[in-house]
This record gives structure tokens, C-alpha cells and sequence, in this order.
């Protein structure tokens, strides 16, 4: 019930999402995965110049 009512919140209309999934989902996606990566990059150098 909950997921309902946030999804009516979000996408007021089927339009707005298709948009909003078009434009903007793809160019987060990518950011967030390229974050994501870098992230666990920096953290197993870091790891492994701790443990020499």
C-alpha cells in the first residue's frame, strides 16, 4: 500500500514517468555505478596498503 501511494507521489502521470525514465534514469544509472566502482577501487588500495 505504501509503494502506491510513493509511486503516485513520484509519477503524477504515465507521461511524467516515461520522461523522467527516458532522460534522467539512464544519465543516474551510469553515475551511480561509475561512483559505485570507484568506490570499491579506492577502498581495496586502501585495504591493500594496510595490510603490507
Amino acid at each position: 500500500m505504501l509503494i502506491v501511494i510513493l509511486f503516485l507521489i513520484i509519477y503524477p502521470n504515465i507521461a511524467y514517468q516515461q520522461e523522467w525514465d527516458v532522460n534522467t534514469s539512464v544519465p543516474l544509472s551510469i553515475t551511480a555505478e561509475l561512483f559505485l566502482a570507484l568506490l570499491m577501487l579506492v577502498v581495496a588500495v586502501f585495504r591493500k596498503v594496510l595490510i603490507k
